[in-house]
Order: C-alpha cells, then structure tokens, then sequence
C-alpha cells in the first residue's frame, strides 16, 4: 500500500505524462492572435527600451535604431536603396530618411542618387561607419556577457525567424492598407473632377 503514491509519481513521469503535462501548460499560456501579437510587441518593445539604454550607457554615440540602420547596411556588400532600407525594417520612407540624413552629417553613411532614376537614393556604410558598427558590437558584447544566462537561451534563431515573420507580416498588411487608402482617395478625386471634365 506505501508503493501506491511511488507507482503514481513513476506513471507521472512517463513520456505520454509529460507530453499531456506540456500540453495543458501551453494550453493555458495561449492567447488569441491578436493579443498575442499584442503582448509580443509590448515585449520587444521592452527589449528595444534596455537594448537601447545600454548601447547609450556604454557610450555608444547612437541608439538601436541607428545601430539597426547600420547593422541592415553592414550585412550587404552593396549599398542598398532607401526606400528598400525602410521596408525591411519596418519603418516609413520618411523616417528612414530622417535617420540616415542625421547619420550622413554624423559621417557614418554615404548617400547618392542612382544612375537609374535620380529621386532614389543608394544608402552606404562609410569607413567611418563601419568602425563605429564594430566598436559597438564589441560594447554590447561586454554588456551581454554581464548576464550569461542570456547565451543560455535555445533556438534563438528560430525564435527570430517566428519574430521576424510577424514583423514582415504586419508591415505588408500596413502596406496593403496604405496602398488601399490611396486608392480610394484617388477614386474620390477623380469622380469629383469628373463633372468639371463632363462640363
């Protein structure tokens, strides 16, 4: 009669026991689609805020998203287009204008006019950019190694993938919604001129 609640315990640890366990555990820990997508940007968000503050404590010179701007230029062999530059990381034309404006009088990006079409830009690291981006790498990488258990986490690159995907996900549906919004407000204009043309 004492073995019964150690049978027990053993049947709890059995693959099938610890399968049903994990499952009723996400279960609990789902959230419908938007909520979760909610909670997953207030995290990013938080992550971006310390990410941030610590480039800046470390006496960086710039915050993320400028190191995001160089991080984007400094994976390319080619200079990249700004509207192109904007797009992958999520931001509008306007701004990524603004920010590499700002990084070109920092003397950190070239910026010139295609031979194609003169209105595009071609964005570039500068030597000067490109040293920056490397010493910033080296201060997050001391700052990172003040919390190991950071190094510790599993499928990072998977986890990233998933962000990833939801970022481009909502940034193409913000496109869409644009790109609509435009449409209809072209129609609008062009069937109140429409009288005047008929006149």
């Amino acid at each position: 009669m004492k073995q019964e609640p150690q049978l027990k315990a053993a049947e709890a640890t059995t693959p099938d026991a610890k399968a049903e366990a994990r499952k009723k555990r996400q279960a609990a820990a789902e959230l419908p689609i938007p909520e979760a997508v909610s909670a997953l940007a207030i995290s990013a968000l938080a992550i971006s805020n310390a990410a941030d503050t610590i480039l800046r404590k470390a006496d960086a010179k710039f915050g993320l998203a400028d190191w995001a701007v160089l991080s984007a230029l400094g994976a390319q062999p080619e200079p990249q287009l700004l509207g192109k530059l904007g797009m992958d990381l999520g931001v509008t034309r306007q701004r990524i204008q603004k920010q590499t404006d700002e990084l070109q009088k920092s003397g950190l990006v070239s910026v010139s006019a295609t031979a194609e079409d003169k209105r595009s830009r071609h964005v570039a690291l500068t030597p000067a950019g490109k040293e920056a981006l490397a010493a910033t790498a080296s201060l997050w990488a001391l700052e990172m190694a003040k919390t190991p258990h950071l190094g510790e986490m599993k499928s990072q690159a998977m986890v990233q993938r998933r962000v990833d995907r939801i970022a481009h996900s909502l940034n193409r549906t913000l496109r869409s919604d644009k790109k609509e919004a435009m449409a209809a407000k072209k129609a609008a204009k062009s069937a109140s001129e429409a009288p005047k043309t008929a006149n």
